[in-house]
């Protein structure tokens, strides 16, 4: 499973919600109607299961989308 896919499961996971259709709401910057509090144990996930380097101080300011930006930007 490359970054972008384990990324795509890790969300699918948390929301509930179709791969497929997490992937073309995350394409188009469309995760506004995603449940903001879900936001955040997404964010933590991300973090424990694919080690990221996020300061505790820079969670609130990271967005699901900058993640996504990046992670899927580096393949």
């Amino acid at each position: 499973m490359n970054v972008k896919e384990k990324l795509l499961q890790i969300v699918s996971d948390v929301l509930e919600r179709p791969m497929d259709e997490i992937e073309m709401s995350m394409k188009i910057g469309d995760i506004d109607g995603w449940d903001s509090l879900k936001h955040a144990e997404i964010i933590e996930r991300l973090i424990r299961e694919m080690d990221l380097n996020i300061e505790i101080y820079d969670k609130d300011l990271i967005s699901l989308m900058g993640i996504y930006n990046r992670l899927v930007g580096q393949n």
